[in-house]
C-alpha cells in the first residue's frame, strides 16, 4: 500500500476566503490567540499564536473572525468526496487532513509525480492549499506531512530513515509530554525508538508507543473509508451580499469543481441542477438547470449556469449560494466513430442545453407526431430530440394554421389570391365522435395562379363552406 497525506493547515481561514478573489488581511481566532492567518496578513508580519492586540498594532484593518469548526468539518468531508476521483479509498484525518491510498491509481494517472501534481492543482482550483507526504503507512505519511517532508518514502527502509529524523513535535502529544521528551534528551522519533519499550510506555503512555508503531509499520493501522452521500448538496457563504453575476459565478465554479470530483469518484453524471440563493437563511431565488444527457464536466455546467444567471435578474442580494443535484445517473463517456456522427449529436445537445439555460425549460420544445386523423390533434410538444412513431398518412403541409380560415367563393369555387384549382382529393377525415370534437371534412390539395399549393377542406355538414387549413412549402 502507498498513502498520500494531505494536510490543510490553513483550513480555518480557507472556509472564509474560498469565495473571494482579492483577499484582505484576515485572521481566525480561537480564544484570545490567532489560530491561522491568510497570506495578506502574513505579508504584514502577522503570524499564528500572536496576540490579538499585537496583530492589530501591525494591521489596524485586520479582519478577525471566530473559528468555525462546523464549516471546517463540512469542507473536509466535501473534499473527501472530491478526492474519490483519484482513488477508491479516502480517509478523514481530523481535524484538517485527508489520507488517500494511491497504490492502485499510479498507472491510471501516469505515475506518482503526475498524480500528485493533478491533486495539488485541483486543490488550488478549489481555493485550498495543502502540504503532502507519501509513505507505505497512513500514520507514517501523516507524520512526514507534519514534518514537511515531501520526498516520497515508497519503501519501509526509506520510511524508517525519514521518520527517525523527524522532530518529536510531530507527535500528537500535549505540551507536558513534549516538555518531558525534551527534558530526557529525546528530540527525534529515532531517539524514542531506542528507549526500552516498557519504560517509554510507562512514562508517555501506551498510546504514544502505539502511535510510533503504526507510523513505522510495526503495528496495523486500519482506516475507515469515507462514503459519499447519495446526492450532492453543498453551500458556500459569500464574504458580503452579492447582487452581480460574476462574484456568484466565481463561488459557483468552486462548487461545480467539487461536484465534478464527486461524480468522477462515483463514475456518474447528473441531468438536473438547482442553484439556491439565500439571504440570512431566507431563500431569495431558485434556478434550475436541466440537461439532455448525464454530464459532469464543471466547465460545461458553469457555461450553462452563466447563461442562466446572465438572463435571470437577481431579485435580492445573496449571502449564500447552494448547489443541489437531482438523481445521479451512470455516466457514459463519449467515443468517436469513423463518421464522427456522435460529435454532431453532441453539438446538437450542447446547443439545446444552451437554449434551455438561456430561455428556461418551458421555452424550448420538440414536436412529436401523434396517431390521430384530425390535423389539429395529430401532433404534440415533446422533449427536444424525442422520436415519433412512424405514421402512414397522405402528404401533409409544412405550415398548419392555428384555426382554419374560411375561404370566399367565386362562381361556386374557393378563392385565395385567385381561383383555386383542385389537384388532389378528396381525402375524407371523419373522426372525434368520442370526445365531442368530431369533424367531417373532405380535404384537397389545391393551387392558385401564383404557384402556391394549399391544403383546403370542405365541411361536409355545410357543403358550400370551404376552409384553408395549411400551406405547403
Amino acid at each position: 500500500m502507498l498513502w498520500l497525506a494531505l494536510w490543510l493547515p490553513q483550513l480555518p481561514v480557507s472556509v472564509y476566503t474560498r469565495t473571494q478573489k482579492a483577499q484582505l488581511p484576515l485572521a481566525v481566532i480561537e480564544g484570545k490567540r490567532l489560530l491561522a492567518v491568510n497570506l495578506s496578513a502574513r505579508r504584514l508580519g502577522i503570524e499564528p499564536e500572536m496576540s490579538l492586540g499585537a496583530a492589530h498594532a501591525l494591521a489596524p484593518t485586520l479582519a478577525v473572525l471566530p473559528r468555525n469548526l462546523t464549516a471546517e468539518q463540512e469542507t473536509l468531508e466535501r473534499l473527501a468526496g472530491w478526492a474519490l476521483q483519484f482513488t477508491s479509498w479516502v480517509s478523514l484525518q481530523q481535524p484538517n487532513g485527508l489520507l488517500l491510498e494511491i497504490a492502485g491509481s499510479l498507472r491510471l494517472f501516469n505515475g506518482l509525480s503526475h498524480l500528485v501534481k493533478e491533486i495539488l492543482a485541483g486543490l488550488r482550483a478549489l481555493g485550498l492549499r495543502a502540504r503532502y507526504a507519501i509513505a507505505p503507512t497512513p500514520s507514517g505519511a501523516w507524520l512526514l506531512c507534519q514534518g514537511k517532508q515531501t520526498q516520497p518514502a515508497c519503501d519501509t527502509d526509506t520510511l524508517h530513515a525519514q521518520l527517525s529524523a523527524l522532530p518529536c513535535e510531530v507527535l500528537a502529544l500535549d505540551k507536558r509530554q513534549h516538555k518531558h521528551l525534551t527534558a530526557l534528551g529525546l528530540y527525534r522519533l529515532g531517539d524514542c525508538l531506542k528507549q526500552p519499550r516498557a519504560g517509554f510506555s510507562r512514562r508517555f503512555g501506551l498510546e504514544t508507543l502505539e502511535q510510533l508503531d503504526r507510523a513505522f509499520g510495526y503495528a496495523p493501522d486500519p482506516r475507515h473509508a469515507y462514503s459519499p452521500p447519495p446526492r450532492f448538496r453543498r453551500k458556500l457563504m459569500l464574504p458580503a451580499p452579492v447582487a452581480e453575476t460574476e462574484p456568484l459565478l466565481f463561488a459557483l465554479r468552486r462548487l461545480l469543481l467539487e461536484l465534478e470530483g464527486y461524480l468522477r469518484g462515483r463514475d456518474a453524471g447528473v441531468q438536473q441542477l438547482r442553484i439556491l440563493l439565500s439571504d440570512d437563511d431566507a431563500l431569495t431565488q431558485s434556478l434550475d438547470i436541466r440537461l439532455l444527457t448525464p454530464q459532469r464536466a464543471a466547465s460545461h455546467l458553469l457555461m450553462l449556469a452563466r447563461h442562466r444567471l446572465e438572463h435571470t435578474p437577481l431579485t435580492a442580494p445573496a449571502e449564500c449560494i447552494q448547489l443541489i443535484t437531482g438523481r445521479v445517473y451512470a455516466y457514459q463517456p463519449t467515443t468517436n466513430d469513423l463518421l464522427d456522427i456522435r460529435d454532431r449529436v453532441e453539438e446538437d445537445d450542447d446547443l439545446l442545453e444552451r437554449f434551455h439555460a438561456r430561455l428556461g425549460k418551458n421555452a424550448v420544445h420538440g414536436l412529436q407526431v401523434v396517431a390521430e386523423h384530425r390535423p389539429e390533434r395529430a401532433w404534440r410538444y415533446a422533449p427536444p430530440g424525442s422520436h415519433s412513431n412512424d405514421t402512414q398518412s397522405p402528404p401533409r403541409p409544412l405550415w398548419l394554421l392555428p384555426q382554419p380560415q374560411k375561404l370566399p367563393l367565386r362562381e361556386g369555387l374557393p378563392y385565395w389570391k385567385g381561383p383555386l384549382i383542385l389537384e388532389f382529393g378528396p381525402e375524407r377525415i371523419e373522426s372525434g365522435w368520442w370526445d365531442d370534437v368530431d369533424v367531417s371534412r373532405d380535404y384537397y390539395i389545391a393551387s392558385n395562379s401564383h404557384g402556391e399549393r394549399l391544403w383546403i377542406f370542405r365541411e361536409r355538414r355545410a357543403p358550400r363552406c370551404w376552409y384553408l387549413h395549411g400551406l405547403f412549402a
